[in-house]
């Protein structure tokens, strides 16, 4: 006798475009070279903003501003924020959701190995990230016979609502994220919830 083996093939299409824009302005404050508020030396300003429209997500803006500085020859600084927003990948927010029974996983909180429903795939819910990133930088040739050149630079960059997923069982988070973990009446582990979460 033959047996038909129930193998299925599922296909999954996903798309997205993005479009959009963006519009910059340096405004001189201050020219050595030109003479005006020579004192200052040579002193600028700088403003972008920019939109993107991602197709199935919605609109995304981007904002920045800075100052560039040259006291005198030789030596510039800069200054600059700049604020922008990202949608999470398609992947993060569209991939199948998915059911595995059976996975060893080990929970730090009672300190045990235990065997979990877990699920995965996307979440539709996932908010863009928030990145603000700060730079401070110097730049200096002190001789200027000589091919020396010394230059600092500090960034700091912080981002709100970034993407991530569970990847392990621990009292943090866990209590962060109450609602990915679901325990029996004896307190024994039994779903994990890992989908994609900001």
């Amino acid at each position: 006798s033959e047996t038909d083996s129930d193998a299925r093939s599922f296909a999954r299409t996903v798309d997205q475009r993005n479009g959009g824009g963006q519009v910059s302005l340096d405004i001189p404050i201050a020219s050595r070279s030109k003479g005006f508020l020579s004192a200052l030396g040579t002193l600028s300003a700088n403003v972008n903003a920019g939109v993107t429209d991602v197709s199935d997500y919605g609109a995304l803006s981007t904002f920045g501003y800075g100052l560039n500085w040259t006291p005198f020859t030789g030596l510039s600084l800069i200054a600059a924020v700049n604020e922008d927003r990202n949608a999470p990948s398609l992947m993060a927010r569209s991939a199948p959701v998915t059911t595995i029974e059976n996975v060893r996983v080990y929970d730090f909180v009672r300190g045990e190995t235990v065997l979990v429903t877990r699920i995965g795939g996307g979440n539709a819910a996932l908010r863009a990230d928030d990145r603000r990133t700060t730079k401070l930088g110097i730049t200096a040739k002190p001789v200027s016979s000589l091919n020396l050149v010394l230059s600092a630079n500090y960034i700091d960059s912080r981002t709100r609502n970034p993407v991530g997923a569970i990847s392990g069982v621990t009292s943090a988070l866990e209590a962060a994220f109450p609602e990915r973990f679901v325990r029996d009446e004896d307190g024994e582990l039994t779903l994990i919830d890992s989908r994609s979460l900001n």
